[in-house]
């Protein structure tokens, strides 16, 4: 046999290896992807359960589901948070906090978190720390988002509250706020 039939037959016999091993890798990557969807769609299962419990008023049993949900979908940012509105209602709020942040960290545009945050902090009376909270709520918001509005309207309490002449801080918000729409009415007429 001649050395380019000897290389050709080398080369095919690579090609056909290469091909069998690409097919086993993708059908891992598959069963792979089916694993983490059916983790998903169970801890799904659980947050549900969690969220029954937690309507009816058994914090518990809806502790006990969170958890598992957990366990089984560790990036569960709703969870999380889901867990800390439990731990707060069960007086633990620094169990409440971490769970929120944690929540945060996972989906840093999970809102909710913001907001139970916020609100933890407001009954804490730690009115700085809900400012930012309220803040980053409004900051993250869309514009349709009625909780940016309810957001807003809180971060404006807090300001009037923490002010040391909150009449000259409404005046100028209400100044900041009418150049706002002038700016927009302006724009709006030039096109």
């Amino acid at each position: 046999m001649s050395k380019i039939k000897i290389f050709a037959i080398l080369i095919a016999c690579g090609f056909c290896c290469s091909g069998v091993l690409f097919a086993e890798e993708a059908k891992a990557i598959s069963v792979i992807e089916d694993v983490a969807d059916l983790k998903q769609k169970q801890a799904n299962k659980y947050r549900q359960l969690g969220l029954e419990y937690q309507q009816m008023g058994n914090l518990a049993q809806a502790l006990s589901f969170y958890q598992k949900a957990i366990v089984i979908y560790p990036n569960f940012a709703a969870v999380y948070n889901d867990l800390g509105v439990v731990y707060e209602a069960l007086g633990f709020p620094e169990r409440a906090v971490d769970c929120y942040f944690k929540a945060i960290r996972i989906d840093p545009a999970y809102l909710s978190a913001y907001t139970n945050i916020a609100f933890l902090y407001e009954e804490q009376r730690d009115l700085e720390s809900a400012a930012f909270y309220w803040s980053k709520r409004v900051e993250l918001s869309s514009s349709n988002d009625p909780w940016a509005q309810r957001a807003a309207s809180r971060l404006n309490d807090i300001r009037a509250v923490l002010s040391n002449n909150p009449i000259a801080d409404a005046r100028e918000n209400d100044v900041l706020g009418l150049l706002e729409d002038v700016s927009g009415h302006k724009s709006l007429l030039k096109k």
